[in-house]
């Protein structure tokens, strides 16, 4: 199930780089302020606060399961914010290649699976 879920939210992820970039703006201006914060708060404001479109055909515009996924892939992209997220099963390693990649199509299918 849980392998089912990771790729269903990278081929969301490809389809929908503007959620990312939304999660990873209002990540960023909050760090600027609190050394911790929850990603299901960076969601929700996305949710309550922007009118946003999704591409492909998905039951929901956001769901609860992508959250950590997101949250992952925020602290994977900045390193320099290890902590920010406190994530279920953290050791705090990044299991991605250590690339300083920061493209946001830049991490493979396989690569994925093992970040997150």
């Amino acid at each position: 199930m849980r392998q089912h879920l990771k790729m269903g939210w990278w081929e969301f992820h490809k389809e929908n780089p503007h959620i990312y970039l939304l999660f990873e703006k209002f990540a960023l201006d909050v760090a600027r302020h609190r050394e911790r914060y929850s990603a299901k708060a960076i969601i929700e404001r996305m949710r309550w606060h922007y009118n946003f479109e999704v591409n492909g055909d998905y039951e929901f515009k956001l769901t609860n399961s992508f959250t950590a996924y997101y949250a992952r892939y925020f602290l994977h992209k900045h390193p320099e914010l290890k902590g920010f997220f406190v994530l279920k099963g953290d050791n705090t390693k990044d299991e991605c290649n250590d690339s300083n990649q920061r493209e946001d199509q830049s991490i493979p299918t396989a690569e994925c699976n093992r970040l997150l």
